[in-house]
């Protein structure tokens, strides 16, 4: 019979139906990534509607899948499985199925009880798959591993994702607070007392649009929001009885685990390699790390990062990507056999 589900909003004008895949888990990440790509919401015209129908079409294929069409009342249009979904921008407002008697015949429509909803599909796993299913072009990408965090936390050095006019997102560093001279920059904040005040803050800026190395004079480099999405930062200094481990960091979906060692010039050359004694002990302290972050599910690399100090402010820098050659396995695999 299918998974299936209709879609619709509080006014009532449209329904999409979606013969598969109708459960919770899946209509969430849908919305979601219909927000990420910037789409205005369905309740607000018929663009909305013509992209969230866009998204499922790309992910279903086939033609038998999905449909729209004018939306009746609650009771005609619930298709059986998982009911109706009642959107408001691109957030779950209702959720709406048909109530039976002692006899199962249809006696209205009632609430969908928590506990009822569809919980099967991991949703970063669905926003991937929606991404994935979409043209080249218009795929969000690396976004879909960016962090939410309040933009007041923001700090110099993270990457904000910002949207660019006609070419989708693109990552910029932060580089400075303040506020853009002669056009300043209001922040509105509700008191205690229910009033609403008008305040300038300093602001996060990014390295967007340069003049001559100035970025604060303009305000499309400031973050405006209460919100702002980044790339995950580095983790330093974690450590573990095996030992520490300098930086962690993402690249690409690889997990890399870096060891950072520094000479003066006086002391001669790059600081040499850590050795076998070395490499259990990284691969202990790798083994340890995952086991504490069971979320983290990918490949490992291992890198080393040397100075050469010979001055104040002054280095030499060489960075070993894969150092230890190849890598060790993520948590729930079997263990090298050096540490086993």
């Amino acid at each position: 019979m299918g998974n299936r589900a209709i879609i619709t909003t509080r006014e009532r004008k449209i329904g999409l139906y979606l013969h598969w895949n109708g459960g919770r888990d899946t209509v969430e990440p849908l919305l979601r990534y219909c927000e990420l790509q910037g789409y205005r919401p369905p309740s607000s015209d018929s663009y909305g509607w013509a992209r969230i129908c866009q998204v499922v079409g790309n992910f279903f294929g086939g033609t038998l899948s999905v449909g729209v069409g004018p939306y009746t009342d609650d009771a005609s249009m619930d298709p059986g499985d998982n009911g109706i979904y009642v959107i408001d921008g691109w957030r779950i407002a209702e959720r709406l199925t048909t109530e039976y008697d002692e006899d199962w015949k249809p006696a209205g429509v009632r609430d969908v009880e928590p506990c009822e909803e569809q919980r099967s599909y991991d949703f970063d796993e669905m926003l991937r798959a929606f991404d994935e299913s979409m043209p080249e072009d218009l795929r969000l990408g690396e976004l879909l591993d960016s962090v939410e965090v309040p933009a007041g936390e923001l700090e110099v050095g993270d990457e904000v994702w910002l949207r660019e006019h006609e070419s989708g997102w693109k990552a910029y560093p932060v580089v400075g607070f303040g506020q853009p001279a002669g056009n300043a920059i209001a922040v509105r904040v509700e008191t205690a007392d229910g009033k609403v005040s008008v305040t300038y803050p300093d602001l996060p800026y990014v390295a967007r649009y340069d003049h001559d190395g100035d970025f604060s004079w303009n305000s499309n480099n400031y973050v405006h929001g209460e919100t702002a999405r980044i790339r995950p930062r580095r983790e330093t200094g974690w450590e573990c009885p095996a030992g520490a481990i300098d930086v962690v960091a993402m690249e690409d979906d690889i997990l890399v685990l870096v060891e950072v060692s520094a000479r003066t010039a006086d002391e001669g050359g790059f600081p040499e390699g850590s050795g076998l004694e070395g490499r259990r002990r990284r691969e202990t302290a790798a083994i340890a790390y995952l086991a504490e972050h069971e979320d983290v599910d990918r490949p490992v690399r291992f890198d080393d990062v040397s100075l050469v100090v010979f001055g104040e402010g002054k280095a030499f820098l060489r960075h070993h990507i894969n150092a230890l050659s190849d890598a060790v396995p993520v948590a729930g695999s079997s263990l090298p056999s050096e540490v086993a």
